[in-house]
């Protein structure tokens, strides 16, 4: 009995890190999907512009053969520049709105993390001060 006692109890200690590191990942996961929601909406944004530039240009001066062709070769990684972002976007878009929607069970998730991470530390770091001067006396 005494052996699978050991063994729950290193398992216990086991589990407490992989859930510290599981709800560490969620939140960076989240974090950094939001940053890539950003980003992406902002890529889409300025392809999006660029693609107007070239097809007012295009609309608005004569343009010899070489330089079509070089607006041309432009236009196409534009376009395709913006379908990354867009699909991007599309992929994003779900984890963003959740996140959203979820703001107290992140900040939840966060305060969580923070309290057991502090208790983790704290049990770490002990430190005990005698009370008595019975120590002392003894040896």
């Amino acid at each position: 009995m005494k052996n699978k006692m050991v063994k729950d109890i290193s398992q216990v200690d086991l589990n407490r890190h992989v859930a510290l590191t599981q709800i560490r990942a969620f939140l960076n996961f989240l974090r950094d999907a939001e940053y890539e929601f950003i980003a992406a909406t902002g890529m889409v944004e300025l392809t999006e512009s660029e693609q107007q530039d070239i097809e007012h240009y295009l609309e608005l001066h004569d343009v010899c053969p070489s330089d079509l062709e070089k607006l041309s070769a432009t236009l196409t990684q534009v376009r395709r520049k913006r379908r990354e972002a867009k699909n991007c976007v599309e992929l994003l878009a779900p984890i963003q709105n959740w996140y959203n929607d979820n703001q107290k069970m992140v900040s939840g998730l966060r305060h969580l993390l923070d309290e057991v991470s502090a208790i983790e530390y704290k049990q770490q770091h002990r430190n005990y001060v005698d009370r008595t001067d019975v120590i002392r006396r003894t040896l």
